[in-house]
C-alpha cells in the first residue's frame, strides 16, 4: 500500500473520535509499529523517513481537520508520535545511530518545528522533548 492511500485511510474524517484515539491507534497499527521493527533491524534511513512522513502528515491534518478541537489535555496521536521519538532518541544516546541518521532526524525536527502545529499548538510534543535534550546537554546531536 502507497503511503499516501495509508494516510487517506488513518486521517478520514469518520476516524476523528474524542482524543483523536482511532486516528492514533490507525497510525500504530499502520505506520509506528513498522518504524519501531525497522529501528530494531537497524534500518535506520527508512525508520526515520516513515515515522516524519506520518509526523508531517499529523501535523498537517491537526489544523486542517481541527484536530486541536478534539481533546482537552490529552492527544492520543501525540503521544504514539512521542514514544516513537523516544526509541529514536534511546538509539542515538546509545551510539547506535549513524552520524548520517542523526543528521536526517535533526532535521525533520527542524522542518516540523516551523510548521502551524508546533508554532500555534505545540504540537508535535516530541519537538520539545529533542530541545530539553540537547538544553541538558544528552547526546542526542
Amino acid at each position: 500500500m502507497e503511503i499516501k492511500n495509508t494516510f487517506d485511510i488513518i486521517f478520514d474524517s469518520p476516524n476523528i473520535d474524542w482524543e483523536c484515539s482511532k486516528i492514533a491507534h490507525l497510525m500504530d497499527e499502520y505506520v509506528l509499529n513498522n518504524v519501531e521493527e525497522l529501528l530494531d533491524a537497524e534500518c535506520y534511513k527508512t525508520a526515520i523517513e516513515q515515522f516524519f512522513c506520518v509526523t508531517e502528515a499529523c501535523c498537517e491534518h491537526f489544523i486542517s481537520d481541527e484536530h486541536w478541537g478534539e481533546f482537552d489535555d490529552m492527544y492520543d496521536p501525540d503521544y504514539s508520535m512521542l514514544a516513537t521519538y523516544r526509541r529514536f532518541a534511546d538509539t542515538i544516546k546509545n551510539g547506535r545511530m549513524p552520524a548520517d541518521c542523526v543528521e536526517l532526524i535533526k532535521a525533520g525536527i527542524k522542518k516540523i518545528s516551523k510548521m502551524e502545529s508546533y508554532i500555534d499548538y505545540g504540537m508535535p510534543m516530541f519537538v520539545s522533548d529533542y530541545e530539553k535534550d540537547l538544553d541538558n546537554g544528552n547526546n542526542i546531536r
